[in-house]
């Protein structure tokens, strides 16, 4: 700035917000971010800056912080700064100048040399230098760089090339092993040494010859007289051979001590009362997995978990008797050829000689979250004596069986399970004998397992493979181990009595071929399994229903002449109305029509219940715009919000809302009306909720009791009964749609849903697809997922259109369907993408704002309907989840999603099938994705490949709306499951918790910062602690902002509920952002309650100068934060 006028001219960056923060790396970082900054010629932008520091004057300067990608034209020389602050007080400044090439004259021809090891790595190198591109470079510098600066192997060959051009054709030659006049390969007996034809000098040629024939060549006397350097371009390539020993690994007990075992690997953590060991699975280390393949999958046994809590137990049971109780498998532990599964095995004492084990496993392309695998209870008994050898039928008539036979499609063994010698013998209806031998080839595994899997495995399971069911072991009762199993076994199988198909039960005991007990198990159970329940298929994406189940309901004995309500009418009714019967059950009650209420909202404080009466059948009927009468609403939820400041509770109620039948009488204003109530009640503290539909206006004494308490948030009334939503699992009904040759129109079709399902319906041979979309394809043209989506659609011989429209707009989806018609043809298939994001809360949100939101799906709706009811044969509703229940911030979203289901259920019975699919969040594309709401909530989100998969079964359904996706129960253990209270998906998803092994989610113990003594009040310690649940942060500042630490509206809405269950009455929502940080709000509170407040380390002593701060900063008496508001007090 002092040699200067120049104002913001020089960029400025960081290299911390690349990869935080670094201590003495930082300089050398930022040094390699500039020198790739050269490279690309760009300046990129500063990751995650929104403003600057308002106290620098950046107007002023000659300084701007870069917040945007910006290209540099290659003809400008760059000069980058680089400001290296040290911890030691050394400070360093670099300045670097881009080097910029001197211009070469590019003398033709060049000699050109390739060397390896192999042919074939000398065929793959000339490969990789033929897809370089080195248009930029001259010939000189690239044969100096692989002449001179590459050593060289046996296998070599030669290029003589008059240009660039020829070189890249020549080495394309090379690289599929052929030649011409002008390459020459080391290996080959007959070469032309001509140097006139190869084009060479003589001097040339000698060298040329001395390399063929493997001499070491000096290669840099051919550019001793020439201006040349090193240019980047690839080295040789290397050859996927391992150089790892190898080891056959029937033999590791050969190479190994007796203790290791196979498949527990290490003990990782040991105190006074737990055990940690870990082990590491893959196919190609461990033969107990790599031989047993169930359903394609190498899965453990279930044998082998017995032969892991003896070796692990080993130590402790010496000369007690090891009992198991109650082994219980969940979920098989599995890996894959490649990647490896990591399995942890848990040891807790619960008191002496008794303990708890649990296996868990990570498969490792998964995330980082355990699967329960099994678990049992272990009890050391004291050593009792052996009972008499068995009386084994040794000459009995033992038929023998073909184990692989037997289990083919199912399960696939290896050789350790193949190679055993299986009979079996009936002895009489409940009791059969198994007599199983192992090879002698693997009879050395017998040394290092005292329990040996598969031998075990075909002791206990052999029987059960007769069956000609699948079955694998799900519990065994009770487990006693008295001695080491050999490799010559007979097993007595007492077989329970059949109560059920899915199941087979055993009392067992497994001997020595000398009649010595090895192993008694009772109560031993196998189930019937299918792939669905054995790999946990349920969590693949799957379609799901909405239906109706009764639910039992005492009639009200409510006082009501106690009760005061606001009854809240669309248009207020005549006598013998819903409105009226209540007021003459409730006299003090108020009755006000929702225009009056809009205009000017009283909330008396004596009332106890809103009633707000939806006339839906006035607005079904037309008199009324659905679209209007909704943003009507929408601005009854905002003068609801101004008044509500208390708890209160809030019924919406009308007739015919939900149809029990989920049928033609289905009302679409009135579900989208519930949907927009709904996700503004979750986003206020004081509200508690319920949504009645009802058939008769009068039949009171069937819904009084919920107007004020309620198990769930909805119900249906109907001739006398009351009913609840529940849950259900779709199944294919009716045949498939083909779209093989004809038309599909997309709406959203740059959309990456749009998209994708366009490249679906090509894919099965559409003939055409016209994409329409507010955006134009000349906007988007340069957007690359919808160029590489267009062309592969084009691939698969499909006509592509796309048309710029307005879906909301009558005029202008007729004007591009006319296009479509002229162009295309008649239209078959009619997908709806379209849709806007909504997101603010109802205080934040403007009317406008609501009403974009809810065009396109609402009208949009309407309209594409309109135009195609009579010629198309199907019409998609592309919804949201966030239909399914109340989401703050959606307000918009969630009511013009439901409108689209329900709007699905009204014309079920047309010639046009329509069905409404309410999608998760789609990890790839989508608009979940475009604004960074990529994430599990109650369901979890689903890949491209996922959803395009179950897309292919939507049009088999007989409902016409559906919900796709993979339910979440681990949701149920997040501050955000209390949105889901009271609701169908809430039960589900407890049902399903219930039925797995879904961890609950423990809050960890927030670590408050801020203070240099670590000294915190109550108040401080409990607000952190809400604080840090709500946000799922593990440490909190009590000085920073809410907003800083990654809280929003939404969030706050989540911390009023919080703050309202711990402290009820005492805070208001705006307190949050009144009093913004753990500090201010634990003052307030204090305050408020008499409480004497920590004084803070942090004063406003004016006598307090910048040194002081410094100093004290310095001396560690004060922290950072501390010393920042220091200043911002003192200044």
């Amino acid at each position: 700035a002092n040699f200067t006028d120049k104002k913001q001219y020089c960029g400025i960056g960081s290299v911390k917000t690349n990869i935080g923060h670094l201590y003495e790396g930082a300089g050398s970082a930022s040094f390699l971010k500039a020198c790739l900054m050269m490279k690309k010629h760009q300046i990129p932008p500063t990751l995650f800056f929104e403003e600057p520091n308002g106290k620098i004057e950046f107007e002023n300067s000659p300084l701007y912080v870069t917040d945007q990608v910006i290209d540099v034209p290659q003809e400008e020389t760059m000069y980058i700064g680089i400001n290296g602050f040290g911890f030691s007080g050394t400070n360093c400044h670099i300045v670097l100048e881009e080097y910029k090439k001197e211009k070469t004259l590019d003398d033709s021809t060049g000699i050109f040399t390739i060397s390896a090891d192999t042919k074939e790595q000398l065929y793959q190198w000339a490969a990789l230098l033929e897809s370089k591109d080195l248009s930029s470079e001259v010939m000189v510098n690239i044969c100096y760089t692989q002449n001179v600066r590459r050593d060289h192997k046996p296998f070599r060959s030669v290029i003589v090339a008059s240009d660039k051009e020829q070189l890249k054709q020549e080495l394309s030659l090379v690289a599929d092993g052929k030649k011409n006049d002008f390459i020459l390969y080391s290996w080959l007996e007959e070469k032309d040494w001509n140097a006139e034809k190869l084009a060479v000098t003589e001097e040339e040629l000698k060298l040329v010859k001395a390399y063929c024939e493997g001499e070491e060549v000096d290669w840099g006397t051919i550019y001793e007289q020439k201006k040349v350097h090193v240019i980047s371009i690839p080295g040789r390539p290397k050859m996927p051979e391992s150089c790892w020993l190898k080891q056959d690994i029937s033999k590791i007990h050969t190479i190994h001590s007796e203790a290791v075992n196979w498949l527990v690997d290490s003990k990782v953590m040991e105190d006074e009362n737990s055990e940690q060991y870990i082990t590491l699975l893959t196919p190609q280390s461990n033969p107990v997995i790599s031989d047993h393949c169930v359903m394609g999958e190498n899965v453990l046994p279930g044998t082998a978990y017995i032969e892991m809590i003896h070796y692990v137990l080993k130590d402790k049971i010496k000369d007690k008797k090891l009992q198991i109780k109650e082994l219980q498998f969940y979920q098989p532990v599995y890996c894959q050829e490649v990647k490896s599964t990591e399995v942890h095995i848990d040891i807790e004492k619960m008191e002496q000689d008794c303990y708890q084990i649990k296996f868990s496993s990570f498969f490792m392309k998964e995330e980082q979250k355990a699967n329960l695998n099994a678990q049992a209870e272990i009890t050391l008994l004291e050593e009792r004596d052996l009972e008499e050898k068995a009386a084994i039928p040794y000459e009995a008539a033992f038929k023998k069986i073909d184990q692989s036979a037997l289990t083919k499609g199912f399960i696939e063994f290896g050789p350790r399970w193949n190679s055993l010698d299986i009979e079996l013998y009936e002895q009489d209806e409940h009791t059969v004998w198994s007599h199983v031998v192992a090879d002698e080839k693997y009879r050395t595994d017998f040394d290092c397992l005292f329990l040996h899997p598969s031998q075990l495995d075909m002791a206990v399971n052999a029987y059960a493979l007769t069956n000609g069911r699948p079955f694998l072991p799900y519990k065994f009762g009770i487990i006693e181990v008295y001695g080491k199993l050999g490799p010559d076994t007979y097993t007595c199988m007492e077989q329970h009595e059949n109560k059920n198909e899915e199941t087979l039960g055993f009392d067992l005991s497994v001997y020595n071929s000398d009649g010595t007990l090895v192993l008694k198990a009772s109560n031993y159970l196998l189930k019937h399994v299918s792939k669905t329940n054995l790999f946990g298929e349920e969590e693949k994406c799957a379609l799901y229903h909405y239906s109706w189940k009764e639910v039992p309901m005492e009639l009200s004995t409510v006082s009501w002449e106690n009760e005061k309500l606001l009854l809240i009418e669309q248009e207020v009714e005549a006598k013998g109305s819903m409105m009226q019967s209540i007021l003459e059950k409730a006299p003090t009650s108020e009755r006000v029509a929702m225009k009056e209420f809009l205009e000017e909202p009283v909330l008396d404080d004596s009332v106890t219940c809103i009633l707000i009466y939806l006339q839906n059948e006035m607005i079904e009927a037309n008199e009324v715009s659905v679209y209007e009468q909704l943003q009507t609403l929408f601005k009854l939820t905002k003068q609801l919000n101004k008044v509500i400041n208390r708890q209160i509770r809030i019924a919406v109620v009308g007739k015919g809302i939900f149809d029990l039948e989920n049928g033609p009488h289905c009302s679409p204003y009135g579900g989208a009306a519930v949907a927009l109530f709904e996700s503004y009640f979750v986003e206020s503290p004081y509200i508690s909720s319920v949504c009645i539909s009802v058939d008769n206006a009068n039949d009171l004494e069937m819904y009084l009791p919920v107007l004020i308490d309620s198990e769930m948030k909805q119900y249906a009334v109907q001739d006398g009964h009351i009913y609840k939503k529940v849950i259900e699992k779709s199944v294919d009904t009716v045949e498939n749609i083909d779209v093989s040759g004809k038309n599909v129109l997309i709406s959203g079709g740059f959309g990456g849903i749009g998209l994708t399902l366009a490249k679906y319906f090509a894919k099965n041979g559409a003939k055409s697809i016209s994409l329409i979309a507010r955006r134009s394809l000349e906007e988007v043209k340069d957007n690359k997922l919808v160029a590489s989506s267009l062309k592969e659609i084009k691939e698969y011989g499909t006509q592509v259109f796309a048309y710029s429209c307005d879906l909301a707009e009558e005029a202008s989806l007729d004007e591009a369907v006319k296009k479509i018609h002229a162009k295309a043809g008649k239209v078959s298939v009619v997908v709806h993408c379209a849709g806007i994001a909504g997101r603010e809360s109802v205080e934040e949100k403007t009317e406008e704002a609501f009403a974009k939101v809810l065009a396109p799906k609402v009208l949009g709706t309407q309209n594409l309907y309109r135009v195609f009811e009579s010629e198309a044969q199907v019409m998609y509703l592309m919804s949201s989840v966030a239909s399914l229940t109340g989401m703050p911030g959606q307000t918009d979203y969630s009511s013009a999603n439901e409108y689209m289901n329900r709007f699905a259920y009204l014309h079920q019975s047309e010639p046009m099938r329509i069905y409404s699919v309410s999608w998760p969040s789609w990890s790839e594309v989508g608009m979940a994705k475009d604004n960074g709401f990529v994430t599990d909530t109650f369901m979890k989100n689903i890949s491209t490949k996922e959803a395009v998969s179950v897309f292919e079964q939507v049009a088999r359904q007989k409902q016409p709306h559906v919900i796709a996706g993979i339910w979440n129960p681990e949701f149920l253990t997040s501050p955000y499951s209390k949105m889901l209270e009271k609701t169908a998906i809430y039960e589900y998803l407890a049902e399903l918790q219930k039925n797995g092994a879904v961890k609950e989610r423990k809050h960890k113990e927030v670590k408050l910062t801020g203070r240099a003594d670590d000294q915190y009040t109550e108040s401080e310690k409990r607000f952190g602690q809400l604080w840090g649940d709500v946000l799922e942060a593990d440490e909190i500042d009590i000085y920073k902002h809410f907003n800083d630490l990654g809280g929003n509206s939404i969030l706050a809405s989540y911390l009023m509920k919080e703050l309202e269950s711990e402290y009820p009455d005492q805070f208001d929502i705006t307190d949050i952002f009144t009093y913004s940080t753990v500090y201010d709000l634990s003052e307030y509170y204090d305050s408020l309650n008499g409480t004497a407040q920590q004084e803070d380390t942090v004063t406003t002593n004016e006598e307090e100068d910048t040194l002081a701060v410094l100093e004290r900063l310095q001396s560690g008496e004060i922290s950072l934060e501390e010393a920042e508001k220091l200043f911002f007090l003192t200044n």
